[in-house]
């Protein structure tokens, strides 16, 4: 069975991000807060003390495996980052000339990376926290 791509542009990943990013932001910024002053919240802070997870880490918004960023060259060298290829691009949906066009743009920086992990079904952000029946 082929795996299924998807391509964000750059303006679509970015929203996520940033979307992701302030409601991850709600529970990592007063955790850090609290732990700059000294305090702390048993149930609160129970993500970031029981388990390894930075509030950082928390924060930065992840597309899942087998979507591909297009304007992304920042990502390439993060872990479970990695440039797509031609091919994978005209996987995606890209008409074989724009996956050429982005495929070299990556060789100069601009580069579309898709995530390394095996595939799982992309989860809009808004559905983020929310469990599957």
């Amino acid at each position: 069975m082929a795996e299924v791509l998807k391509v964000l542009n750059g303006p679509q990943w970015h929203t996520y991000a940033k979307e992701h990013e302030h409601r991850a932001g709600r529970f990592a910024d007063p955790f850090v807060r609290r732990r700059e002053q000294g305090q702390a919240h048993p149930v609160e802070d129970f993500l970031f003390t029981y388990y390894t997870l930075k509030p950082g880490q928390f924060k930065r918004w992840h597309p899942g495996a087998g979507v591909i960023l297009l304007d992304a060259a920042e990502r390439v060298s993060w872990k479970f980052y990695r440039a797509a290829t031609e091919d994978e691009l005209v996987l995606a949906g890209l008409s074989p000339d724009d996956a050429h066009t982005h495929a070299e743009r990556g060789s100069r920086g601009r580069t579309p990376i898709r995530g390394q992990t095996r595939y799982r079904p992309h989860v809009h952000p808004r559905n983020l926290g929310q469990h599957s029946r």
